[in-house]
């Protein structure tokens, strides 16, 4: 429970716990498809926190798996002290937005710009706010990601991926912007980071139940994806395996295929693929599943745990939540067949 009996007020406490004061120039960012009357709650919360604020709603553009900024958008988010970005309540949603994977954001990090992405609707906004002990633990296991050197993933049903991620950020995302150049998004706990890109080796079994987030899918029947040099090499099983498959082969670039980021989630009241509650939110945040994704990972933010920072770049991005895995560090088991150690 949360204490806050309106949308607003709720919005409201998430803005002030990111730090936003009365003198900072505030912007509320939303595309355009978005209905204007789900803004409502949106504006009385920007205006009870800022008394210098701006709605900068954006047109879709090329339809891509990550929309990206013009010159003219990139150029208003600069001049922000914060910016709340509305991405809507569904996903995936029918229109390009601007995602941590878009060219721009960084940018505007690099500007000092706090960014809270929120892409949940009222309900789930409530039921996924951040306590205190969600983000005291999920920064705790940003800084244990950060350290680490090699990274392992099995499970009893035959998966067993080695990755190396020497030097590479412990990236969190915990609901808070609360630091210059830092980009969060609001609901989340879950940590990631971007191994180097040739490092992955070995075999990920992917199981029913599990999700294709960007997809809009739940795996329907066993995959199992064979990696090497960093990439899918092969794809094997029925239904789901073609389905990802032609997915991946669509954008027609062999990153596609590369591994993006790897890493944990932490929220205890996410739900699972089975629940009408699920959202892309609770598949990257469930307690104790693994987040593996592949395609772009060259978002990066100046914050010491914001971005991932890697090297691949490609239009496509593809998270792949794991229930019953276990996930090591240097050898040391943070999560024990979906079991948070």
């Amino acid at each position: 429970m949360t204490g806050y009996t309106t949308h607003a007020q709720l919005l409201e406490a998430a803005l002030l716990r990111c730090n936003v004061r009365r003198e900072e120039k505030v912007v509320l960012l939303s595309s355009r498809i978005i209905d204007p009357g789900e803004l409502g709650p949106y504006e009385e919360a920007v205006r009870r926190v800022s008394d210098h604020v701006v709605s900068v709603r954006y047109y879709p553009m090329e339809v891509t798996d990550a929309h990206h900024m013009n010159a003219m958008l990139l150029a208003a988010m600069k001049q922000a002290d914060f910016v709340l970005h509305y991405r809507g309540g569904t996903f995936p949603t029918p229109f390009a937005q601007l995602t941590a994977h878009s060219h721009g954001i960084p940018e505007v990090a690099a500007s000092g710009v706090r960014w809270l992405d929120i892409c949940l609707n009222e309900a789930n906004q409530f039921r996924l706010f951040p306590s205190k002990e969600i983000v005291d633990e999920t920064m705790a296991a940003a800084v244990r990601m950060a350290a680490a050197k090699e990274l392992r993933l099995t499970s009893a049903d035959g998966t067993d991926l080695v990755l190396r991620k020497d030097g590479r950020k412990g990236h969190r995302q915990l609901g808070l912007s609360d630091e210059q150049g830092i980009w969060d998004n609001f609901g989340f706990a879950m940590v990631a980071c971007a191994p180097l890109e040739d490092s992955a080796h070995g075999t990920v079994v992917v199981q029913p139940g599990d999700a294709l987030l960007q997809m809009g899918a739940t795996v329907r029947d066993k995959i199992t994806l064979h990696v090497e040099g960093g990439r899918i090499i092969k794809i094997e099983g029925g239904e789901s395996a073609s389905a990802v498959s032609q997915w991946l082969e669509r954008w027609d670039d062999p990153e596609s295929f590369g591994v993006s980021h790897i890493g944990w989630g932490l929220h205890p009241n996410a739900v699972w693929t089975g629940s009408p509650r699920f959202t892309p939110v609770d598949g990257e945040s469930y307690r104790g599943s693994i987040l593996l994704a592949f395609g772009s990972n060259t978002s990066d933010m100046p914050a010491k745990h914001s971005g991932i920072g890697g090297t691949r770049h490609c239009s496509s991005h593809l998270d792949i939540p794991l229930l019953n895995h276990s996930f090591a560090l240097d050898g040391t088991l943070v999560v024990d067949e979906g079991k948070i150690v």
